[in-house]
């Protein structure tokens, strides 16, 4: 039994901060991986006072890329309405005059809207991202082929991959060898989508799978290896050739 209370104490790790305020480190996992933190304070009156320490606009903020773009207050309001929570001027969801009796429910409460709040934030995050580099690859078809774009490119292209499963390409164009062309934005989410597409998809001399990205610039070296050998070419938007 002293094992298994030692193994939770390391599991909820609990450190004071200051005179009356703790932090509790609770083993729920934001996006990416990072335990969600929950700051405690005690009150004079005996109440206790919990708050998120803005750590689910941190998280967010570590993943996306165009966090400057994001509406934050928006998701703010809506987990806060969601959760019955209040929102502090420093941006952290917080419940006020908690009894010792309403503790437990209240950090989980706070922590599972911290997690759900960072999560909005992130999906956003990757929606925009997907739309911006969609949109960038778009333009530059467009410039390419000029009055012959709707003949030479086919938008949604549908097809089924070696497990049957169909999938959805962005462009295709309309060559002797078909090039199926998808913009992949820079986030895990992104990336696997893509890979597990491509990889299904397979090698044919039918066609050429390209990947389409931003810019190398802002690539990590990983990333742009686990993409390698699932395609043909790599290319940033505005080096697209016809």
């Amino acid at each position: 039994m002293n094992e298994i209370i030692a193994k939770l104490k390391d599991i909820v790790r609990v450190e004071q901060t200051r005179a009356k305020t703790y932090d509790v480190h609770i083993p729920v996992l934001y996006y990416g991986g990072d335990w969600v933190v929950v700051e405690i304070t005690l009150n004079s009156d005996k109440t206790f006072q919990i708050n998120d320490k803005g750590c689910a606009i941190t998280n967010a903020q570590a993943i996306i890329n165009d966090f400057d773009n994001i509406n934050v207050n928006k998701f703010l309001t809506s987990v806060s309405e969601d959760y019955a929570l209040n929102v502090s001027k420093a941006n952290s969801l917080f419940l006020s005059d908690i009894k010792s009796e309403q503790l437990y429910s209240a950090i989980s409460e706070i922590a599972s809207a911290s997690v759900e709040l960072s999560k909005r934030i992130i999906e956003k995050g990757f929606e925009q991202s997907k739309r911006k580099i969609h949109n960038l690859v778009e333009n530059k078809l467009m410039d390419i082929f000029k009055g012959d774009y709707k003949d030479k490119v086919t938008k949604d292209y549908e097809l089924l991959g070696q497990s049957s499963k169909r999938y959805c390409i962005p462009f295709c164009i309309n060559d002797s060898v078909k090039r199926y062309i998808e913009p992949v934005a820079n986030n895990t989410n992104a990336i696997a989508v893509s890979h597990t597409k491509f990889y299904d998809i397979g090698k044919s001399p039918e066609y050429k799978r390209e990947i389409v990205i931003d810019s190398f610039d802002n690539w990590e070296t990983p990333n742009i290896d686990l993409l390698k050998p699932i395609c043909e070419s790599i290319t940033p938007y505005n080096s697209i050739a016809a």
